[in-house]
């Protein structure tokens, strides 16, 4: 008898801890079926983050592809269009008093645009004569790396200014690219 008193007391324990914890159960369960549309919304807006990170970058990746083509192809365009410039522009040279024209010009159009305080005209030593002719007031010295043009430095200042076939045709080829690009835009 004090067996089964003792049997049922202790069922009795047992059954109110296994309805206690039900019961807790239940009320986590509950709490956890709250919280899911809370964990399916933050999962949903993660992947959502994540597809948008990765399509910006993939259409940066593909931003870049199109952009080194377009520069692939206007240095191909460029480069055809001055293929031969150069030694066309040598060639008209030939005619003494069209290459002292040029000479003159670019000398002046240095000046023109430039302030120097004490230049030196940096020439070919075959256009030194012809620099000389139309030079006045400032030093003129030849220069075995200067070729169709002069570089003038301004010593005090310290700064050099090239005007010489290349430079020109570079800076015709800059201009030339920039329009192209306008024309992509």
């Amino acid at each position: 008898m004090i067996e089964n008193i003792i049997l049922n007391k202790a069922k009795q324990e047992a059954e109110q801890i296994i309805s206690g914890a039900l019961l807790g159960a239940s009320e986590i369960i509950e709490k956890a079926k709250e919280k899911i549309p809370y964990i399916i919304d933050e999962y949903i807006k993660n992947a959502n983050n994540y597809i948008s990170e990765q399509r910006q970058k993939i259409l940066g990746d593909i931003q870049l592809k199109i952009n080194s083509n377009l520069i692939h192809i206007e240095n191909e365009i460029v480069n055809k269009v001055f293929e031969n410039i150069e030694q066309e522009v040598i060639k008209m040279f030939e005619d003494k008093k069209v290459y002292e024209n040029y000479l003159k010009h670019i000398v002046e159009e240095v000046f023109k645009n430039n302030t120097f305080q004490k230049p030196i005209i940096k020439v070919s030593p075959k256009d030194y004569e012809i620099v000389k002719s139309f030079v006045k007031d400032i030093e003129v010295v030849k220069d075995e790396n200067v070729e169709y043009g002069v570089v003038v430095e301004d010593i005090e200042r310290g700064f050099v200014v090239r005007n010489t076939l290349k430079t020109r045709i570079e800076k015709v080829k800059q201009i030339i690219v920039e329009k192209i690009r306008d024309y992509w835009k």
